[in-house]
């Protein structure tokens, strides 16, 4: 949805080059899930730190 307001705030752009754009951001966000779903030790570490 964040992809048409984009286009709606700037229409001068393409929606490919948005796309484009937001790659790396989803990359990001895989690689982040995987790892948490992978080693769940990465997000149980901090609640084992803030509550001991």
């Amino acid at each position: 949805m964040n992809l048409f307001v984009v286009k709606a705030a700037a229409p001068s752009t393409s929606m490919s080059s948005i796309y484009r754009a937001i790659l790396p951001f989803l990359a990001a966000d895989v690689i982040r899930l995987t790892l948490i779903a992978t080693l769940p030790a990465l997000s149980l570490y901090l609640v084992k730190l803030a509550y001991g």
